[in-house]
């Protein structure tokens, strides 16, 4: 099971009992996230949004990606609109168009055509609704947020989780 998959079935998990001590359970991610979230409370709260579906941290991510978008980019008077198209964009970035494959579908059969999709140009993605250099700023940041937050997660757990 991918990281992503483990944390988020973790969090959610009804049994946060103990394991044997050469296994890693989900209290032992559990603690792990809580020790990670002490150093980087909104890094912790972006995963719970997108790999937990805790919708209730939606309004801390944006709270916290407001104030910290404001102090970069002081003179744009609509960064809370910003903020939450990038946080949306970021939670929903699959071509819906293509359902993500990057290529038309073949209408009937059950397979895709060699053309690539028009709206995602084969990307498989959606384009930022934003695209200036503020949104592409917040877009790194959460980018980076992200995996900083994995890595401490991981580093906490050590090797004992097969990735």
């Amino acid at each position: 099971m991918a990281v992503k998959e483990r944390i988020s079935s973790a969090q959610s998990s009804k049994d946060l009992g103990e394991v044997a001590l050469e296994e890693v359970g989900d209290i032992d991610i559990v603690r792990a996230c809580g020790m990670v979230g002490a150093k980087f409370p909104l890094g912790v709260s972006l995963w719970r949004l997108k790999y937990a579906a805790d919708s209730r941290e939606f309004r801390v991510v944006l709270d916290g990606l407001v104030q910290i978008f404001e102090k970069r980019w002081t003179s744009d008077a609509e960064a809370s609109s910003t903020v939450a198209a990038v946080v949306r964009h970021w939670l929903d970035d699959v071509c819906h168009s293509c359902n993500g494959l990057g290529y038309k579908s073949v209408p009937g059969a059950p397979m895709l055509s060699d053309e690539m999709c028009e709206v995602c140009e084969g990307s498989g993605r959606s384009k930022l609704p934003r695209a200036d250099e503020p949104a592409l700023w917040l877009q790194d940041t959460i980018g980076r947020m992200e995996r900083e937050v994995a890595a401490a997660i991981m580093k906490k757990l050590s090797a004992d989780l097969e990735f």
